[in-house]
C-alpha cells in the first residue's frame, strides 16, 4: 500500500490519496506474492534457523506445509492442520505479508504470524499471534537493475521480521 501526502487531511484526503495510487498498489502487490511467496519465505526461514528462534528443542523437524487460502482457519483455529498426532507438535503460520509506502515514514515490511502449541498432547492449541516490521530501502526495486538487490534485501527483513516476532513469544521465555 502506497500512500502520499494527501492521506494526512482526513476522509476526504485518504479517499483522494488512495484512488491516486490505486494502480501502483495493486502492482506493487503482485510484485511482492511474486518475490516473497511461499518457497521464498521458507528459504528466508531457512537462513536465521527456525528452530532455534522459536526456542524449540534442538533436532525438532520442520515439515513446511501448501498455504491455506482462508485467513478464518489460520488465525482463529485452534485444531491442528495437519494430519499429525505426534505428542511434541507445533505450528507456525504467517498469516500476512504487508509492503508499506508512506510519505514521511517510507518504505516497509510488515508480516504477522500465529504459533500454535500442542506440546503435552495437547488437542486444542494456545495461540500467540504476533507480528514483526522493518524498514525496506531497496524494495520495490525502481529499475530492473536493482531487481536482485530489492528481492534480497525483502526476504532479508522478512527473516528479520520473524526473528522480531519469536523474541516476544511468551512460551520461549
Amino acid at each position: 500500500m502506497t500512500t502520499g501526502w494527501l492521506v494526512g487531511f482526513g476522509a476526504l484526503g485518504a479517499i483522494a490519496d488512495a484512488a491516486a495510487h490505486k494502480d501502483k498498489n495493486i502492482s506493487e502487490a503482485e510484485y511482492l506474492k511474486e518475490a516473497l511467496g511461499p518457497r521464498l519465505q521458507i528459504e528466508s526461514l531457512k537462513s536465521i534457523d527456525p528452530v532455534t528462534e522459536l526456542g524449540l528443542p534442538a533436532g525438532t523437524a520442520m515439515t513446511f506445509e501448501t498455504p491455506i487460502a482462508d485467513r478464518n482457519i489460520t488465525t482463529k483455529a485452534t485444531n491442528r492442520l495437519t494430519n499429525s498426532t505426534a505428542a511434541c507438535y507445533v505450528e507456525l503460520i504467517v498469516t500476512q505479508n504487508f509492503y508499506q509506502k508512506r510519505a514521511i515514514y517510507g518504505r516497509s515490511l510488515n508480516n504477522r504470524y500465529v504459533f500454535k502449541d500442542f506440546r503435552t498432547g495437547k488437542t486444542s492449541a494456545s495461540l500467540e499471534k504476533g507480528r514483526g516490521g522493518n524498514g525496506l530501502q531497496h524494495f520495490p526495486p525502481k529499475t530492473t537493475d536493482e531487481t536482485e538487490v530489492a528481492e534480497t534485501e525483502l526476504r532479508a527483513v522478512f527473516a528479520k521480521n520473524f526473528t522480531e516476532f519469536a523474541k516476544g513469544l511468551k512460551h520461549a521465555k
